[in-house]
């Protein structure tokens, strides 16, 4: 299933918009209100875009505030493949620099065009237009160290300090995403927000560190305080230089220069710099995250203290280059990023030991051979099914380039990134065959091992997990329960409630009543409701689950009706009559359980008036009632107990009667048998008196 994203008001909003002032559209659509409330206390207006606010798909419009004291804001309306920040929100919330743009509220909106829930975040609107065009791809705004050093330096960092104390990763530090503050340039800059999207995925590949650059949009994951860093210097790179030397470069082009030549080199390589700003940015522009300045390192730069300059350590190259595809390599980190491309090809030198050969006589480093030849016996014990050469490639590159993410077939993801990436597929196009194949194996936890992450044994026993959800087919289980174990974050998916966004088992109840409120659907549990729960609320319907799985129709009725009547009782949620009517119209395999007539009718009955309060709490304890059933029960093994006597009383009588009939029939020819002898008698009296009178004549 695909959800598309909110059609586009195409009236000029593409233009940039000067001095805040929102675009009108031209006509209006009758079926689109030109207001929408927000939590009662806060307009969006859907007519007027505010397209220099947008955040790739995820668009932007004018709002207002009612009774507070900056009533100008504005609103960014998601995107329902991707997946927005909701738990980061949190810690976002509470941020009190004057330097972030603030963040009013966030939740669930019922968007007009399509008719579905969104998930929209309010912000005040205190900003102007970005530092650049963020369609400028090879920017250079070529201003004086000195000039920005209060206006962005000073604010960024103390910025960064406090994202930091937050534990907050920002995620998208560019001169795109970065703000004039209402006096124009000599102001303060203001950085924009980075919940609407997943993390970094509004971010140009220039701004970011090789390891994640090679990731797709979508599954980056989460960062890191070092990331945020990297952004931030290569945003001053970008602001105080004059010249582009990647310009024309493409994005692969770019991040092969950066390995090759480092970071500092690809931005800056026709620009000179000197004294403390020169410090600074050779600091941030480390592409080692472990000789990457910290932000204690920074914040001694602020103060006027001068470090000792850390010795960069070049990437390896080797002295010979190993042939791939007709291609030469002599970089390990080149020649792995590539094997996704040549996977036969690569599964081939790999084999016959060029590989092994190549690190041991042009690179000459033992530990990098070392570590190949343990993760090839590793793998090779693993099954060598379909698909081999490509799982191969991911463990071997893990070696060769130990940040790099896993680059599956057409899947480029960091492993904390897992679970949007594959919401964001499932969503766009539904062909997630390729995450089911990532689940089924081992060979991302190469790479979780190589990256050597703070949560690697976490991180491995969730892919571990994965597997096991993905190998089962209970209703539970499955890719559906991968979804939503993977990205905690994810809105329901079910088709069942597809115009609806709910995040929480209360808000999937909910939908489910609207669902109801239109049309009674054929069910109202699905896979997806079942594993969304079973994420969600384990303790509501995991007791359930053997009778909502269960092959007999009354349990499957009940099963259901008990997970909603607890979570509507637990959550002391309103009342739900269409809910209830759905189970009233479904309730046949239920009342079938009952042998008295009378009994349904009058069970049929109560229902019907629970219906109406809609409390399926009181429906539930109808059915869980014991004497309701033992009444019945009792009942019917009565009735048998009767009608058993009475069988056998029928038997016996008609024993009788057929004993009766027997005797009749013996006495009656006893009795025509003497009848006929008493006669035969008397004709042979009678004959022989009238043969003595004849003789006596």
């Amino acid at each position: 299933m695909a959800e598309q994203t909110t059609k586009e008001i195409q009236t000029e909003e593409d233009n940039e918009v000067e001095n805040n002032q929102p675009q009108q559209s031209a006509s209006h659509d009758k079926q689109i209100p030109s207001e929408i409330r927000f939590n009662k206390n806060i307009k969006i207006y859907p007519y007027q875009r505010l397209s220099y606010l947008d955040k790739g798909p995820v668009k932007a419009y004018s709002a207002e505030g009612l009774n507070r004291t900056n009533n100008n804001l504005f609103a960014l309306v998601c995107d329902r493949r991707l997946t927005p920040r909701r738990i980061a929100s949190q810690k976002y919330a509470n941020m009190r620099n004057l330097s972030l743009v603030k963040l009013v509220t966030s939740g669930k909106i019922l968007w007009p065009d399509p008719a579905e829930e969104k998930y929209c975040f309010i912000y005040e609107l205190t900003i102007s237009k970005p530092l650049i065009e963020p369609t400028n791809k090879y920017p250079a705004m070529g201003r004086k160290p000195e000039d920005i050093i209060d206006s962005v330096v000073n604010p960024m960092i103390d910025l960064l300090t406090d994202m930091a104390n937050k534990d907050l990763v920002h995620g998208e530090i560019w001169p795109g995403n970065i703000f004039y503050g209402g006096g124009g340039v000599g102001d303060k800059v203001t950085l924009g927000e980075c919940l609407c999207l997943p993390a970094s995925s509004n971010l140009p590949p220039l701004y970011e560190p090789v390891e994640r650059a090679l990731a797709a949009p979508e599954g980056k994951g989460g960062g890191s305080l070092s990331d945020d860093i990297y952004s931030f210097g290569v945003t001053l790179a970008v602001i105080m230089r004059s010249n582009t030397p990647e310009k024309g470069m493409t994005a692969e082009e770019i991040i092969q220069s950066k390995i090759e030549k480092g970071s500092y080199t690809t931005l800056l390589k026709d620009d000179r710099f000197s004294g403390a700003i020169l410090e600074l940015l050779r600091g941030l522009l480390y592409d080692d995250p472990n000789q990457r300045w910290t932000l204690e390192d920074i914040q001694a730069w602020q103060d006027g203290r001068r470090l000792s300059p850390k010795q960069s350590s070049p990437r390896i190259k080797a002295g010979r280059p190993i042939l791939m595809e007709k291609k030469k390599y002599t970089r390990p980190e080149l020649l792995s990023i590539d094997f996704v491309n040549y996977p036969v090809e690569a599964a081939k030198i790999i084999e016959n030991d060029d590989l092994a050969q190549w690190i041991d006589r042009a690179i000459e480093d033992k530990t990098l051979k070392t570590k190949l030849e343990g993760v090839l016996k590793e793998i090779n014990n693993l099954d060598q099914g379909t698909d081999f050469n490509h799982r191969l490639c991911v463990a071997v590159g893990s070696v060769l380039f130990p940040e790099m993410p896993v680059l599956y077939k057409s899947l480029r993801f960091n492993p904390r990134g897992f679970g949007k990436y594959m919401t964001y597929k499932y969503l766009d196009n539904g062909s997630i065959q390729e995450f089911t194949e990532v689940l089924r194996n081992y060979f991302p936890s190469f790479v979780i091992r190589s990256q050597k992450m703070h949560d690697s044994s976490a991180l491995n026993s969730k892919f571990d997990a994965g597997r096991n959800f993905i190998k089962q087919t209970k209703m539970n289980m499955g890719l559906e329960r991968c979804l939503y174990y993977f990205n905690p974050e994810c809105q329901c998916l079910s088709p069942i409630v597809e115009k609806y966004y709910p995040i929480t088992p209360e808000d999937l109840v909910e939908a489910l009543e609207g669902v109801c409120a239109s049309r009674l659907p054929k069910d109202i549990f699905d896979r997806h409701i079942v594993s969304f729960l079973s994420s969600k609320s384990k303790n509501n319907i995991d007791p359930y689950m053997a009778d909502i799985t269960a092959s007999e129709p009354h349990r499957n009725y009940l099963g259901r009706l008990r997970v909603l009547a607890t979570l509507q009782r637990r959550s002391r949620m309103k009342p739900f009559p269409s809910i209830a009517k759905w189970f009233l119209k479904n309730i046949d395999p239920l009342l079938d359980r009952f042998h008295d007539d009378k009994k349904k009718k009058l069970v049929k009955k109560e229902v019907e008036r629970l219906v109406y309060k809609g409390d399926l709490a009181k429906i539930a304890e109808l059915f869980d009632s014991k004497s309701i059933f033992e009444e019945d029960l009792g009942g019917f093994y009565l009735s048998m107990r009767q009608y058993k006597k009475l069988d056998e009383e029928k038997e016996k009588l008609l024993q009788k009667m057929e004993d009766a009939r027997t005797f009749g029939r013996e006495s009656g020819a006893q009795v025509a048998s003497l009848f006929g002898l008493g006669i035969a008698a008397i004709v042979i009296v009678i004959s022989a008196y009238v043969n003595f009178l004849k003789d006596g004549l």
